[in-house]
Protein backbone atom coordinates (compact mmCIF):
# COMPACT_ATOMS: atom_id res chain seq x y z
CA UNK A 1 0.00 0.00 0.00
CA UNK A 2 1.22 3.39 -0.98
CA UNK A 3 1.19 5.64 2.67
CA UNK A 4 2.23 9.16 2.32
CA UNK A 5 5.90 9.95 4.12
CA UNK A 6 4.13 10.88 7.53
CA UNK A 7 2.15 7.70 8.01
CA UNK A 8 4.71 4.84 6.58
CA UNK A 9 4.69 2.32 8.81
CA UNK A 10 7.94 0.95 10.48
CA UNK A 11 9.88 -1.27 8.69
CA UNK A 12 12.95 -2.96 9.70
CA UNK A 13 15.83 -1.02 8.52
CA UNK A 14 18.11 -3.99 8.88
CA UNK A 15 16.30 -6.35 6.25
CA UNK A 16 16.87 -3.86 3.69
CA UNK A 17 20.55 -3.28 4.29
CA UNK A 18 20.90 -6.93 4.24
CA UNK A 19 19.12 -7.49 0.76
CA UNK A 20 21.29 -4.82 -0.15
CA UNK A 21 24.60 -6.54 0.45
CA UNK A 22 23.15 -9.74 -0.71
CA UNK A 23 22.50 -8.11 -3.71
CA UNK A 24 25.76 -6.65 -4.10
CA UNK A 25 27.81 -9.36 -2.70
CA UNK A 26 26.28 -11.42 -5.57
CA UNK A 27 26.86 -9.12 -8.47
CA UNK A 28 30.21 -9.03 -7.49
CA UNK A 29 30.74 -12.82 -7.52
CA UNK A 30 29.40 -12.22 -11.20
CA UNK A 31 31.56 -9.47 -11.90
CA UNK A 32 34.17 -12.11 -11.05
CA UNK A 33 33.06 -15.04 -12.43
CA UNK A 34 33.22 -13.03 -15.95
CA UNK A 35 36.54 -11.82 -15.30
CA UNK A 36 37.88 -15.03 -14.78
CA UNK A 37 36.19 -16.31 -18.17
CA UNK A 38 37.78 -13.57 -19.80
CA UNK A 39 41.30 -13.92 -18.33
CA UNK A 40 41.06 -17.99 -18.77
CA UNK A 41 43.13 -19.57 -21.71
CA UNK A 42 40.61 -20.80 -24.36
CA UNK A 43 40.95 -24.16 -26.26
CA UNK A 44 42.39 -24.58 -29.58
CA UNK A 45 39.36 -27.19 -29.97
CA UNK A 46 36.95 -24.35 -30.10
CA UNK A 47 37.97 -22.72 -33.03
CA UNK A 48 36.61 -23.35 -36.68
CA UNK A 49 38.21 -25.30 -38.80
CA UNK A 50 38.10 -27.19 -42.19
CA UNK A 51 35.27 -29.76 -42.88
CA UNK A 52 36.93 -33.81 -43.49
CA UNK A 53 34.58 -34.25 -46.17
CA UNK A 54 33.50 -31.00 -47.61
CA UNK A 55 36.19 -27.95 -47.81
CA UNK A 56 33.34 -25.15 -48.19
CA UNK A 57 32.01 -25.81 -44.90
CA UNK A 58 34.00 -24.98 -41.18
CA UNK A 59 33.35 -27.59 -38.50
CA UNK A 60 34.41 -27.36 -34.29
CA UNK A 61 34.72 -29.59 -32.04
CA UNK A 62 32.27 -30.50 -29.54
CA UNK A 63 34.89 -32.32 -26.79
CA UNK A 64 35.17 -30.57 -23.44
CA UNK A 65 38.62 -31.10 -22.58
CA UNK A 66 39.90 -27.89 -23.69
CA UNK A 67 36.63 -26.05 -22.17
CA UNK A 68 35.07 -27.66 -19.19
CA UNK A 69 36.36 -24.42 -17.04
CA UNK A 70 34.46 -22.15 -19.36
CA UNK A 71 31.45 -24.67 -19.00
CA UNK A 72 31.80 -24.63 -15.45
CA UNK A 73 32.11 -20.55 -15.16
CA UNK A 74 29.18 -20.58 -17.48
CA UNK A 75 27.05 -22.92 -14.93
CA UNK A 76 28.16 -20.50 -11.98
CA UNK A 77 27.38 -17.22 -13.72
CA UNK A 78 23.77 -18.72 -14.83
CA UNK A 79 23.16 -19.59 -11.08
CA UNK A 80 24.11 -16.52 -10.06
CA UNK A 81 22.18 -14.24 -12.49
CA UNK A 82 19.18 -16.46 -11.38
CA UNK A 83 19.81 -15.58 -7.62
CA UNK A 84 19.97 -11.68 -8.78
CA UNK A 85 17.07 -11.68 -10.64
CA UNK A 86 15.31 -13.63 -7.48
CA UNK A 87 15.96 -11.20 -5.06
CA UNK A 88 15.42 -8.24 -7.41
CA UNK A 89 11.77 -9.48 -7.99
CA UNK A 90 11.04 -10.72 -4.27
CA UNK A 91 12.77 -6.77 -3.71
CA UNK A 92 10.64 -5.07 -5.82
CA UNK A 93 7.40 -7.42 -4.76
CA UNK A 94 7.99 -6.78 -0.82
CA UNK A 95 4.82 -5.53 0.63
CA UNK A 96 4.71 -4.11 4.52
CA UNK A 97 3.40 -6.65 6.96
CA UNK A 98 3.45 -10.49 5.92
CA UNK A 99 5.17 -11.77 2.14
CA UNK A 100 2.17 -12.07 -0.25
CA UNK A 101 1.49 -15.87 -1.63
CA UNK A 102 2.79 -14.07 -5.24
CA UNK A 103 6.78 -14.01 -3.52
CA UNK A 104 6.50 -17.73 -2.72
CA UNK A 105 5.54 -18.44 -6.74
CA UNK A 106 8.45 -16.05 -7.82
CA UNK A 107 10.87 -18.20 -5.45
CA UNK A 108 9.52 -21.98 -6.78
CA UNK A 109 9.36 -20.26 -10.33
CA UNK A 110 13.30 -18.99 -10.20
CA UNK A 111 13.94 -22.44 -8.46
CA UNK A 112 13.02 -23.81 -10.94
CA UNK A 113 14.50 -21.76 -13.92
CA UNK A 114 17.54 -22.44 -12.13
CA UNK A 115 17.32 -25.98 -12.17
CA UNK A 116 16.53 -25.97 -15.91
CA UNK A 117 19.66 -24.19 -16.04
CA UNK A 118 21.40 -26.60 -14.45
CA UNK A 119 19.72 -28.97 -16.28
CA UNK A 120 20.98 -27.53 -19.47
CA UNK A 121 24.78 -27.76 -18.69
CA UNK A 122 24.62 -31.63 -17.65
CA UNK A 123 22.61 -31.97 -20.92
CA UNK A 124 25.42 -30.16 -23.08
CA UNK A 125 28.03 -32.01 -20.91
CA UNK A 126 26.37 -35.35 -22.18
CA UNK A 127 26.01 -34.04 -25.66
CA UNK A 128 29.26 -33.12 -25.97
CA UNK A 129 30.81 -36.39 -24.51
CA UNK A 130 28.49 -37.98 -27.42
CA UNK A 131 25.48 -38.60 -25.73
CA UNK A 132 22.55 -37.77 -28.10
CA UNK A 133 18.92 -37.43 -27.10
CA UNK A 134 16.38 -35.90 -29.51
CA UNK A 135 13.37 -33.76 -27.76
CA UNK A 136 10.55 -32.19 -29.62
CA UNK A 137 13.27 -32.33 -32.95
CA UNK A 138 16.32 -30.80 -30.98
CA UNK A 139 19.05 -32.43 -29.36
CA UNK A 140 18.27 -31.95 -25.28
CA UNK A 141 20.87 -29.69 -24.65
CA UNK A 142 18.88 -27.04 -27.07
CA UNK A 143 15.40 -28.43 -26.60
CA UNK A 144 16.23 -27.23 -23.01
CA UNK A 145 17.23 -23.71 -24.20
CA UNK A 146 14.55 -23.51 -27.01
CA UNK A 147 11.68 -25.04 -24.56
CA UNK A 148 13.02 -24.59 -20.95
CA UNK A 149 15.32 -21.34 -20.65
CA UNK A 150 13.48 -19.33 -23.17
CA UNK A 151 9.89 -20.15 -22.69
CA UNK A 152 9.62 -20.64 -19.38
CA UNK A 153 9.77 -16.97 -18.22
CA UNK A 154 6.43 -16.81 -19.83
CA UNK A 155 5.52 -18.43 -16.18
CA UNK A 156 6.59 -15.10 -14.92
CA UNK A 157 4.44 -12.83 -17.09
CA UNK A 158 1.26 -14.86 -16.60
CA UNK A 159 2.09 -14.51 -12.72
CA UNK A 160 1.88 -10.88 -13.12
CA UNK A 161 -0.62 -10.41 -15.14
CA UNK A 162 -3.40 -12.16 -13.15
CA UNK A 163 -1.92 -11.33 -9.46
CA UNK A 164 -1.17 -7.80 -10.67
CA UNK A 165 -4.31 -6.00 -8.98
CA UNK A 166 -3.64 -8.21 -5.31
CA UNK A 167 0.05 -8.46 -5.59
CA UNK A 168 1.37 -5.37 -7.27
CA UNK A 169 -0.97 -2.24 -7.44
CA UNK A 170 -4.21 -2.80 -5.17
CA UNK A 171 -7.51 -1.11 -5.33
CA UNK A 172 -6.49 0.34 -1.65
CA UNK A 173 -2.78 1.40 -3.60
CA UNK A 174 -4.81 3.29 -6.15
CA UNK A 175 -7.49 5.06 -3.45
CA UNK A 176 -4.00 5.76 -1.19
CA UNK A 177 -2.53 7.11 -4.40
CA UNK A 178 -5.38 8.91 -5.86
CA UNK A 179 -5.71 10.48 -1.89
CA UNK A 180 -2.10 11.76 -2.08
CA UNK A 181 -2.45 13.52 -5.74
CA UNK A 182 -5.58 15.26 -4.28
CA UNK A 183 -3.78 16.59 -1.28
CA UNK A 184 -0.24 17.78 -2.97
CA UNK A 185 -2.16 18.99 -5.88
CA UNK A 186 -2.38 22.62 -5.81
CA UNK A 187 -5.57 24.08 -6.01
CA UNK A 188 -7.24 25.17 -9.01
CA UNK A 189 -7.80 28.84 -10.11
CA UNK A 190 -10.81 30.22 -11.18
CA UNK A 191 -9.21 32.30 -13.61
Amino acid sequence: MISPPGNRPASNPSAGALSIVLILALTSALLLVVLIAMVRPGSAEAAAGAHPLFSSLFTSSQRLEGHTGHVILGAIASAVMVAVMTMMVVLGMRRPGKPHAVTRWIIAGFAIYGLILVALVGAYRAYAGGTTVMVGGFPLPTALLVYGVWLFPWFFVLLFVITFDRSVFSDTDQEAFDALVRRERPPESDT
